[in-house]
């Protein structure tokens, strides 16, 4: 790799490296501001619905005892015997109740064994309600608790019960067959939890399983017909109906789908709230600001990257110069010079660099001349030895003439 893109590289990792941090650190303290502002969102309402749904449940509590009170002069002399004015004077005040209140399904009483035996409706005169839950509940104490679910029309009625007292004495079982109109309209106000928010309520079954009481806003049929097995404990409505009153941050509701949600328990009537919201509802604040996040990061990392090119080339580019300066030097051209304006270290350097060239040049042409002057030198040198060698080769001959003239001398003068 060579040395600009280690540069550029260099520069991303300081800048980006940074800037992904910071931005992780905001995104996960923004991401548990938004969890913690639903959550106390969540516990406020469902404080806020327990304490709406009390009050609806004293309330109807006090019809009940208000309306024992309307009836109180009917059993002044004990139980009225059936077919007796006092009899059919109650009956047709539980006829004119009927009719006078819309939300009023059936209005009947029920001796201690469970036979009806004045209703506003003469059909279920005689009918057996003793294996009837509200019934049982209603030979104990006032209670407004039971919700009941017709297999015929799928109704779903609430009752208001409550014992007859004769002589303190239980002589009957007043009930209420109510529409649950009342509940379901409390539930259906979706106001403040968004698109997947609602209000559930629910009650153990007997065996520990929870109970839907309403409808939900994603199952109209859920009335009393939904149910969640107590062994699903990542439903928080398991937990309501156990009278936890808690937050919950992994949690998933009757659909199967990750919610938030917190729980409240109304101990008066044995019934668990749930207010949830799906966490892709609650959380799409967070979709949206990782969104801009990393569309940020892009941007950020494109302007990174062409400044970090720029400030590469800028660092690279001279230095490219001056390394084939320096590799054409290394190969004898020491006409090379780097041209460069900048004033900064680089360009301190090319000057530098030019000013060792320059003295390379002079070096190298003093080192010439010096080399011609000796070569000159030497060539006089030579030039002279040249000379007296053929000085000395002359000579030589002319000693060998010379010997030659005296030795044909020599044999001239000898006698014959």
């Amino acid at each position: 790799m060579n040395f600009r893109k280690k540069l550029i590289i260099i520069i991303l990792e300081i800048s980006l490296i940074p800037l992904v941090l910071m931005s992780f650190i905001f995104y996960a303290n923004v991401k548990r501001q938004i969890i913690d502002n639903v959550f106390e969102k969540l516990q406020v309402n469902a404080l806020i619905e327990k304490n709406h749904l009390s009050d609806v449940i004293s309330v109807n509590l006090t019809v009940l005892e208000i309306y024992f009170a309307t009836l109180a002069h009917h059993f002044e002399e004990g139980y009225p015997a059936p077919g007796s004015a006092s009899f059919e004077e109650l009956s047709e005040g539980l006829l004119n109740t009927k009719e006078a209140v819309n939300f009023i399904r059936e209005i009947f009483i029920a001796d201690p064994a469970g036979i009806i035996i004045s209703s506003a409706d003469s059909k279920l005169l005689g009918a057996n309600v003793s294996g009837e839950e509200f019934f049982k509940k209603g030979l104990v104490k006032n209670d407004v608790s039971i919700m009941k679910k017709s297999d015929a029309s799928g109704l779903v009625s609430r009752y208001f019960v409550g014992p007859i007292i004769v002589d303190d004495k239980t002589s009957g079982v007043l009930v209420f067959e109510n529409k649950a109109e009342d509940i379901f309209t409390l539930i259906s106000d979706y106001s403040g939890l968004g698109a997947t928010g609602e209000h559930l309520y629910a009650k153990n079954d007997g065996n520990g399983n929870a109970l839907f009481l309403t409808p939900t806003r994603f199952n109209p049929d859920a009335a009393l017909s939904l149910m969640v097995a107590k062994e699903n404990i990542s439903v928080p409505a398991v937990h309501a109906i156990n009278g936890e009153e808690a937050v919950f941050l992994d949690a998933v509701d009757y659909r199967g789908i990750p919610v938030f949600a917190a729980t409240s328990y109304l101990e008066d009537v044995g019934w668990g709230i749930v207010i949830k919201i799906d966490q892709a509802e609650a959380l799409s604040p967070l979709r949206m600001l990782r969104n801009l996040f990393i569309f940020i990061l892009a941007i950020a990392a494109l302007v990174i990257s062409a400044v970090a090119v720029s400030i590469s080339r800028s660092i690279t580019a001279p230095l490219r110069q001056l390394t084939l300066t320096a590799n054409k030097i290394a190969d004898g051209d020491l006409s090379r010079s780097i041209f460069m304006d900048s004033k900064d270290e680089i360009g301190v350097l090319a000057g530098s660099f030019n000013k060792m060239t320059q003295k390379l040049k002079e070096s190298f042409a003093n080192l010439e001349n010096k080399v011609e002057k000796r070569t000159r030198r030497l060539e006089l040198q030579n030039e002279e030895l040249e000379n007296l060698n053929r000085a000395m080769i002359g000579r030589e001959l002319k000693m060998i003439e010379l010997k030659k003239e005296i030795a044909e001398l020599k044999k001239k003068d000898q006698p014959e």
